[in-house]
Protein backbone atom coordinates (compact mmCIF):
# COMPACT_ATOMS: atom_id res chain seq x y z
CA UNK A 1 0.00 0.00 0.00
CA UNK A 2 2.05 2.98 -1.26
CA UNK A 3 -0.03 5.64 0.53
CA UNK A 4 0.65 4.13 3.94
CA UNK A 5 4.39 3.91 3.20
CA UNK A 6 4.49 7.65 2.51
CA UNK A 7 3.04 8.31 5.97
CA UNK A 8 5.38 5.90 7.76
CA UNK A 9 8.66 7.26 6.39
CA UNK A 10 8.46 10.69 8.10
CA UNK A 11 7.63 9.01 11.43
CA UNK A 12 10.64 6.71 11.11
CA UNK A 13 12.91 9.65 10.32
CA UNK A 14 11.46 11.65 13.22
CA UNK A 15 12.02 8.77 15.62
CA UNK A 16 15.65 8.49 14.48
CA UNK A 17 16.26 12.20 14.92
CA UNK A 18 14.53 12.23 18.30
CA UNK A 19 16.59 9.24 19.45
CA UNK A 20 19.81 11.06 18.50
CA UNK A 21 18.63 14.29 20.15
CA UNK A 22 17.67 12.35 23.26
CA UNK A 23 21.19 10.97 23.49
CA UNK A 24 22.81 14.36 22.91
CA UNK A 25 20.62 16.19 25.44
CA UNK A 26 21.56 14.21 28.54
CA UNK A 27 23.27 17.22 30.10
CA UNK A 28 19.91 19.06 30.17
CA UNK A 29 17.53 16.79 32.15
CA UNK A 30 14.28 18.67 31.35
CA UNK A 31 15.03 18.75 27.64
CA UNK A 32 16.20 15.13 27.69
CA UNK A 33 12.98 13.97 29.38
CA UNK A 34 10.78 15.93 26.96
CA UNK A 35 12.59 14.54 23.92
CA UNK A 36 12.37 11.01 25.32
CA UNK A 37 8.62 11.34 25.89
CA UNK A 38 8.18 12.79 22.38
CA UNK A 39 10.12 9.89 20.86
CA UNK A 40 8.15 7.29 22.79
CA UNK A 41 4.84 8.88 21.77
CA UNK A 42 5.94 9.06 18.14
CA UNK A 43 6.92 5.38 18.23
CA UNK A 44 3.66 4.34 19.88
CA UNK A 45 1.21 6.43 17.87
CA UNK A 46 3.06 7.86 14.89
CA UNK A 47 2.08 11.36 16.06
CA UNK A 48 4.65 14.06 15.44
CA UNK A 49 5.94 15.82 18.57
CA UNK A 50 5.14 19.39 19.57
CA UNK A 51 8.22 20.98 18.03
CA UNK A 52 7.40 24.40 19.47
CA UNK A 53 7.52 22.95 22.98
CA UNK A 54 10.86 21.28 22.28
CA UNK A 55 12.22 24.46 20.68
CA UNK A 56 11.24 26.40 23.80
CA UNK A 57 13.13 23.93 25.97
CA UNK A 58 16.18 24.21 23.71
CA UNK A 59 16.05 28.01 23.97
CA UNK A 60 15.81 27.73 27.75
CA UNK A 61 18.80 25.37 27.76
CA UNK A 62 20.83 27.84 25.73
CA UNK A 63 20.10 30.50 28.31
CA UNK A 64 21.45 28.24 31.04
CA UNK A 65 25.10 29.07 31.59
CA UNK A 66 26.32 25.49 31.93
CA UNK A 67 24.74 22.06 31.36
CA UNK A 68 24.38 19.67 34.30
CA UNK A 69 27.64 17.96 35.28
CA UNK A 70 29.90 20.59 33.67
CA UNK A 71 31.67 23.31 35.63
CA UNK A 72 31.92 26.91 34.48
CA UNK A 73 35.47 26.14 33.30
CA UNK A 74 34.01 23.69 30.79
CA UNK A 75 35.16 20.61 32.67
CA UNK A 76 32.88 17.77 33.69
CA UNK A 77 32.58 16.72 37.30
CA UNK A 78 35.26 14.11 36.47
CA UNK A 79 37.74 16.80 35.42
CA UNK A 80 37.48 16.13 31.67
CA UNK A 81 36.91 18.90 29.18
CA UNK A 82 33.37 18.85 27.74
Amino acid sequence: MPGKEILIRPAIRAIGHLFEAEDESQAWPDLHDAIREARKACQATGAMPDLRLLAGLVAHGRESAVPAGVTSSGRTHLGRRS
